[in-house]
This record gives C-alpha cells, structure tokens and sequence, in this order.
C-alpha cells in the first residue's frame, strides 16, 4: 500500500498534523524504550493534556543542519541515489493514524523500495552504535517501513562530527 504524502505550508501546521497520529519518532516511547519521553507523556501530548516541547534544543538545530551533509557522506559511500521528501511533508498510512516524515527515500535499490534515517551523535555514545544502531533507532526505522511500504532502510550516524557509520535494517513484520 502506498501512503499518501501532505504537504504543510509551515512547521508549525506540520507539527499540529503530527500531533493527529502515530509517527516514527512515537514509536519507541510507545514501547517504553524512548531515551527522551515516557509512554504517558506521549499519550497527554496526543490527546491535548500536555503540549509539546515547542523549543528545538541545541542538539536537535543542529541535527537538522547537518542532515542534508549525512544524507550527502551516505550517497557517496553507498552509491545509492537519496531523494529528500518537500519539506513539511508527513505521508499517511493506513490506517490513517500511522503517520511518517522521513528524512529520505532512495531511488532504486534491488531489494525494492527504501529509506534513509539519519542522526547526528555525540561523541560520548559512540559505544551506543558499536554493535548496531540503538534500539529505539532500530523500533524508528521498522515504524517508517511499516507507513511507507518498504523492504528495508538504513540508519546513517555522525557520531562526534568525525565519524560516520551506516547499517541496512530489513523490515521485520514481527
């Protein structure tokens, strides 16, 4: 099923759309495995008790600004072709609470169609990436395979400003 992209004229109408649904960063606080909310502060932020964290941290500006520079090392390393989704665009799946704004499809690939997330890290939890990418990384990119229909996605890291990792993950339907 292929799910249907809308496209927000502002951030501030894309984040009220994200309130409405299940996004791929929801995910792992719904399991009880996100690093930065719990299960119940999600819930009061989607039903309207609690309002979001309006304020970008300093981390979070620069993870944004570096995305583009990750997408582009992950391009040249893997030779895969990204195609970044306009911004503001968060694509509907159904059942049409389960939403997703992925940082990047990739053009064509063998093993069908995919994605790319991408994070930026501090240098302290390099040892987070050692083995695989963190859990909760791992429960984001099964979520955005789930709304978008892919077979797999890769998660690429900048871990420390110097380092650059990636890993394919394959859908699990589990």
């Amino acid at each position: 099923m292929t799910p249907t992209p809308v496209t927000y004229e502002t951030k501030d109408q894309w984040l009220a759309a994200r309130r409405s649904g299940l996004g791929s960063s929801d995910a792992a606080a719904v399991l009880g495995i996100s690093p930065w909310t719990s299960p119940l502060k999600l819930y009061a932020e989607k039903v309207g008790l609690l309002e979001p964290d309006a304020e970008e941290s300093e981390r979070m500006k620069w993870g944004l600004r570096l995305q583009p520079v990750i997408g582009l090392a992950y391009a040249e390393e893997t030779g895969r072709q990204l195609i970044a989704p306009p911004e503001w665009t968060l694509f509907r799946a159904a059942p049409a609470w389960l939403i997703a704004s992925p940082d990047f499809s990739v053009a064509s690939d063998p093993r069908g169609p995919g994605g790319v997330e991408v994070k930026s890290a501090d240098y302290l939890k390099a040892d987070d990436w050692k083995d695989a990418p963190p859990l909760h990384y791992q429960v984001q990119a099964q979520h955005q395979m789930a709304v978008m229909g892919w077979a797999w996605c890769s998660l690429a890291v900048l871990i420390g400003g110097n380092r650059f990792l990636w890993t394919d993950v394959e859908r699990n339907e589990r």
